[in-house]
């Protein structure tokens, strides 16, 4: 389903006011762009609020939440995980990993 704004085009109140009956699937939409576009905090954090809301009233996690996907590349193991995936982890625990530059809004680290 595509997403039917831009976070970006919008202020932060006003891409708020959007998200009250949006699906679980358009809000991770709506994060992955806004992490791709203006990456406001406050913005980010009302999504995965909102995100949290409907996860606790049971809608299918699975649509979000996947474990990292993990390649071999000439020994080395790279692990990619989504931009959701990325916005929960602690502070400290994000610098270990690195956005892609594909345009997909995925994070990877190499170990």
């Amino acid at each position: 389903m595509a997403l039917n704004f831009n976070p970006s085009d919008l202020t932060v109140k006003e891409a708020s006011s959007r998200m009250g009956d949006m699906p679980l699937e358009d809000l991770k939409e709506a994060l992955d762009a806004e992490l791709a576009g203006k990456h406001r905090t406050s913005l980010l954090s009302e999504i995965t609020r909102q995100m949290d809301l409907r996860l606790e009233a049971g809608e299918d996690e699975a649509a979000v939440v996947q474990e990292a996907a993990v390649e071999e590349e000439g020994g080395t193991k790279v692990e990619t995980i989504s931009a959701y995936q990325w916005n929960h982890l602690r502070v400290g625990a994000r610098r270990l990993w690195t956005r892609a530059s594909d345009g997909s809004g995925s994070f990877y680290k190499e170990s």
